[in-house]
């Protein structure tokens, strides 16, 4: 087996050990998360299937609801579909951290916080947004031409779908690129504008921040 793979696998242990810490409905924001789910695997339009004539959900970007639809148009209203996507994306972020925190310190990061763990197997935005950001991440580290510059601005939207938090990135990025002169700005900024321009649009004009 390989070394990488026994922490991850050491993790998964854990967070199912605490797998009935939670249940779905604890936190409000899972059950939203699953209706919204639900109403993509449909076909409908972006609003909880249990709340019916509500206008278009506004509070949550739609990338996690997104991601569970195939799972809900399998298996409608399956909780643990959708906390096994969840736990799924928590062990790539383990793997994914490695190379910048290594094993003492996710090690350390799991011990001093509880929460992730709970977190871990919750049906929450939170460790999706950790892989897209992480993989992002990576990506911009890399040497940019301009075409790699137009992907890497869509690429944020991507985060962005998840968390409009990633919104950050933005400014980020260009900094991090800005003595090494290989970030083709404008290029970067018309991919982040088609991806991310319509839900960080969304943002402003409903005076919502979302998630």
């Amino acid at each position: 087996m390989s070394k990488k793979l026994i922490w991850p696998l050491l993790f998964l242990g854990l967070v199912l050990a605490s797998w009935r810490t939670y249940m779905p409905g604890d936190l409000n924001d899972d059950v939203c998360y699953v209706g919204l789910a639900c109403s993509l695997s449909l076909g409908h339009a972006y609003q909880s299937e249990w709340d019916v004539g509500a206008p278009a959900h506004l509070r949550f970007p739609p990338g996690f609801p997104l991601l569970l639809a195939p799972f809900q148009w399998v298996a409608p209203g399956n909780y643990v579909l959708c906390r096994a996507v969840v736990v799924v994306c928590a062990c790539w972020v383990m793997l994914l951290l490695e190379s910048y925190a290594g094993w003492i310190g996710i090690a350390v990061l799991v011990g001093v916080n509880a929460y992730w763990l709970n977190n871990s197997s919750s049906i929450l935005s939170e460790q999706p947004f950790l892989v897209a950001l992480l993989i992002y991440l990576k990506a911009a580290e890399r040497p940019l031409t301009p075409r790699r510059s137009l992907f890497l601005g869509l690429g944020l939207g991507l985060v962005c779908s998840f968390r409009t938090v990633g919104i950050a990135l933005i400014p980020a990025t260009l900094l991090y690129h800005w003595r090494k002169r290989q970030l083709d700005w404008k290029l970067f900024l018309l991919g982040v504008a088609l991806s991310a321009g319509p839900l960080l649009g969304r943002s402003l004009l409903t005076g919502y921040d979302g998630e």
